[in-house]
């Protein structure tokens, strides 16, 4: 598939309906996507690279193609076919570098069966020719059941390693492979397991080991990083310490190593070099293997930065609020938090930094006025709502803001399903509200440090005290 990123402003809504009116600036970036991206991250890191795949006799397909060639990926297998449309995902930024609209274009990935055979005859014919096979499985693609299997079938019959991207709930499709990569939703799905937290994940990971009679699954799984396991249990975990942000404007977002292309880029590149497989996912892991995997989007971004004009407004309507939803966001990862934030101070400061740098996009929760002082008393908040708002607003770390009018944002988290929950460290776990919510969709919630001494009670306490000596 091919991927367009199309840059703009918002500054007001359309006449003609309640929606947002994106005023385009410049031209579109155009980079590959999907199996593509998957593969131009194996070219970046030195390895020989031929993409199999089915595009369009289109402009978009020659496009991609050139693209592939660009960055040095092989298109030799390619299958050009003039009755389909290349897929096309254009995405839609506005001056704050917040994703406003996706336009998806396409195509039945259905081929018909004699062409499918001709494809498999191709790849029987030059399989003594590879060292690994990646399939990367996004439901969008020709990839069928049968497909799959005799494509793996044949490689093992070669000794040919097979890593899979998988998508779906059949593991059975991806029987005998050496390695499956899903993240913690897919994780779940595919076991048929919880896979919340990172021991429940464990379990999960060893059930997809054995149900599907592969050698290894590595799970990525967000802030708890990854892990390897085979079918008796877990036999490698990777902490998520290391962050790296992309790119130098304002807005943009922090990517963790659970970048599903990312980290099985670097694990093939790692056993393609000789290195055992526990050595190869520590390699995933490695500072110096996240900047070369980041160089096309930094470099992306980088070019981009001169068109990002003044900050447009972060307070979410009901609209806004809809395009965050779990359908809407487009795999971004959305952390959620919420408080009264009456007087900001360095703790709040650092909560929030934190949070945003545990997924793409940080929607702030703040409680009302009524709300407050049901909560805190009848003297609070000290300011009101729309100064609170405002000076959230003026943090780079933070995305969105959502005033609520309820006791707790229970509401608000049913509503986003968030992937991230997030609270200060004076809360423990099953007191955080909306915590059974996020877990039972496969979410994290994370507690971060609390700064000691650092409360807005207790700055309002240290105030009465001074005026009192006064």
């Amino acid at each position: 598939m091919l991927d367009a990123w199309r840059f703009g402003s918002v500054e007001r809504f359309s006449r003609e309906a309640p929606i947002p009116l994106f005023l385009e600036n410049g031209e579109p970036v155009f980079s590959p996507g999907g199996a593509g991206n998957a593969a131009s991250l194996l070219a970046s890191l030195g390895v020989d690279t031929r993409l199999c795949a089915v595009v369009g006799d289109d402009a978009e397909g020659s496009r991609l193609i050139a693209l592939l060639n660009e960055r040095g990926v092989g298109t030799d297998e390619l299958t050009v076919l003039p009755e389909k449309s290349t897929m096309l995902k254009q995405r839609y930024y506005d001056d704050t570098f917040h994703e406003r609209l996706r336009i998806d274009r396409e195509d039945s990935p259905e081929i018909t069966a004699e062409r499918e055979e001709e494809i498999l005859l191709g790849l029987r014919e030059r399989i003594s020719r590879y060292d690994m096979i990646i399939i990367t499985e996004y439901r969008k693609s020709f990839l069928t059941e049968h497909f799959v299997r005799e494509l793996i079938s044949m490689a093992r019959a070669h000794q040919v390693p097979v890593l899979v991207d998988p998508a779906g709930t059949d593991s059975a499709r991806y029987r005998g492979a050496m390695l499956i990569k899903p993240n913690r939703w897919e994780l779940g799905q595919l076991s048929g397991l919880p896979a919340g937290t990172a021991e429940t994940a464990a379990d999960a990971a060893a059930e997809l080991c054995r149900k599907a009679e592969c050698e290894y699954v590595l799970a990525t799984l967000d802030a708890d990083g990854m892990l390897l396991a085979d079918k008796n249990g877990m036999l490698q975990k990777e902490k998520n310490s290391l962050r790296q942000k992309s790119g130098n404007g304002p807005g943009l977002s922090y990517r963790t190593i659970g970048a599903g292309d990312e980290v099985l880029a670097r694990f093939a590149a790692a056993i393609l070099a000789g290195k055992t497989v526990c050595e190869a996912v520590t390699a995933a892991c490695s500072i110096e293997g996240m900047k070369a995997c980041a160089e096309k989007e930094a470099s992306f971004l980088n070019t981009k930065a001169d068109v990002v004009p003044a900050q447009t407004s972060k307070v979410l309507d009901d609209g806004g609020l809809a395009m965050l939803e779990p359908r809407g966001r487009a795999g971004k990862r959305l952390v959620f938090t919420n408080g009264c934030f009456d007087i900001v101070h360095a703790g709040h400061v650092a909560c929030l930094q934190e949070a945003r740098r545990m997924g793409d996009i940080l929607i702030v929760g703040v409680n009302s006025d009524a709300s407050v002082s049901r909560l805190k008393g009848p003297d609070r908040p000290v300011w009101p709502l729309q100064d609170r708002m405002a000076v959230l607003a003026a943090l780079e770390c933070v995305d969105y803001l959502i005033p609520f009018e309820d006791d707790t944002p229970l509401r608000l988290i049913e509503r986003l399903l968030p992937d991230v929950l997030v609270k200060g460290g004076d809360y423990q776990l099953p007191d955080i509200v909306g915590e059974d919510v996020v877990l039972s969709h496969g979410g994290i919630v994370q507690t971060v440090p609390f700064l000691e001494g650092r409360s807005s009670t207790a700055a309002l306490a240290r105030l009465g005290r001074d005026a009192a000596d006064s």
